[in-house]
């Protein structure tokens, strides 16, 4: 082949992608146009690039004490605990994955239901707890073997049949060496749990069925998540001293040494009030950073006096990069809920409600001037203890309430008698 040859191939090789792209086909697009055409899911693709944002919300302690399955009794044996989380459910199904604390037993017929202190509760609340959209249980805590081994079992296989995850607690032996990943939306999350104790209801049978707290096994479990590729780990923590709003020095030990092991964020309830949130930096390599919720309070129970009718949704998320797979946390916040407990007007019910809604108007008609007031005082007292050390974590505010705006109508509440 000759000079001329070269360069003839040479100037078609240059001019044939140009005058290709001015020739239109029919029923053939340009792969510009395909790229615009493909439709990103809304609901997973941040705008203007391929990051993933996972939400998840998670909740302190779900009690059952005897007044709510009685409220909630239809029948001799039958129960609806559906209307407890009306109010609240919108914030409770748009995420996309939900978490809580069952501080019961379902044992079923074989013993009698009863409340405190010794739980055994009605299957028709985690059918209430399934149709809320609950996800994930964490089942270690002091009432696990409230019914003993037969009870922690039966539990288990309950959430089991209801496709409901569940963490601190095993149905056999092996399991306590078990850890799994949960696939959410593409995200590797592991989620671990552990408890400070049971009550003195367990023995050395028992103790391979129940996650204690031990230091050693925090940094196995997070080890083996990280064999197991992981890119968020979740650690639940049930400590703490009942009716205490600050952490103790136990708390702050154990959360230090979770957080050097890798935990990324942290979820913690038992003291049946509030205690505060924070940012920290996470030591994973996983994320960036992380936070704590050293205690969520009651979601759901009977115990009406103050800081302990109330509760807190924790809701934030996670953005990974579906390029990438760089996982970074997202928006951290929380949600104040109080309980109501009375008469609507056609049954006696316990339902939980936005706490915020009481500096609004949009309460209930059946809410007495009372029920406002302890709704106010608790949405305060919340917002005063969970951002107590932390101010960037704020209230996921339903009125757009500016800091002055709070500051004025907090001084309009005055003390009350819920002691």
């Amino acid at each position: 082949m000759n000079t001329k040859f070269y360069t003839y191939i040479i100037y078609i090789l240059k001019v044939f992608p140009i005058l290709a792209s001015l020739i239109i086909i029919p029923g053939i697009s340009s792969f510009e146009d395909n790229f615009e055409q493909a439709e990103m899911p809304a609901d997973s693709l941040l705008e203007g690039n391929f990051e993933v944002e996972i939400t998840f919300s998670a909740v302190g302690d779900l009690m059952c004490h005897s007044t709510q399955f009685n409220y909630a009794r239809v029948d001799p044996d039958s129960f609806d605990f559906s209307g407890v989380y009306a109010g609240v459910r919108d914030e409770l199904q748009n995420v996309d994955f939900l978490m809580g604390n069952i501080e019961t037993t379902f044992a079923g017929k074989k013993y009698p239901y009863s409340g405190y202190p010794i739980f055994n509760t009605p299957d028709d609340f985690l059918y209430g707890l399934k149709g809320a959209g609950f996800d994930l249980l964490f089942t270690a805590n002091n009432h696990s073997l409230d019914k003993g081994l037969f009870g922690l079992k039966r539990t288990i296989s309950l959430m089991k049949d209801e496709n409901i995850h569940y963490r601190g607690t095993n149905f056999t032996p092996q399991g306590k060496d078990t850890v799994e990943v949960i696939d959410i939306k593409g995200l590797k999350t592991v989620i671990l749990a552990y408890s400070y104790g049971d009550n003195g209801m367990g023995n050395n049978k028992t103790s391979e069925y129940f996650n204690l707290i031990d230091s050693l096994k925090i940094k196995q479990d997070i080890n083996k998540a990280d064999t197991l590729g992981a890119e968020l780990v979740i650690v639940y923590l049930h400590f703490g001293l009942e009716y205490q709003k600050k952490p103790n020095y136990y708390q702050k030990d154990i959360v230090s040494r979770a957080i050097n092991y890798g935990a990324d964020i942290i979820l913690g309830s038992h003291p049946h009030v509030m205690q505060p949130m924070h940012y920290f930096k996470a030591k994973s390599g996983r994320i960036d950073s992380g936070f704590v919720a050293y205690s969520m309070g009651n979601f759901i129970s009977n115990q009406r006096w103050r800081y302990s009718d109330a509760g807190i949704i924790v809701n934030f998320s996670v953005i990974k990069n579906s390029v990438t797979s760089e996982v970074r946390l997202g928006n951290v916040s929380y949600l104040p809920t109080w309980v109501f407990k009375g008469n609507t007007g056609e049954k006696r019910e316990y339902i939980i409600y936005p706490a915020e809604l009481s500096l609004g108007d949009d309460l209930p008609q059946f809410f007495s001037d009372k029920d406002k007031w302890y709704m106010k005082e608790s949405f305060f007292d919340t917002y005063s203890i969970v951002s107590g050390l932390d101010e960037k974590i704020q209230p996921d505010f339903l009125y757009n309430f500016s800091k002055t705006e709070l500051d004025s109508i907090r001084l309009t509440v005055p003390e009350s008698d819920n002691k």
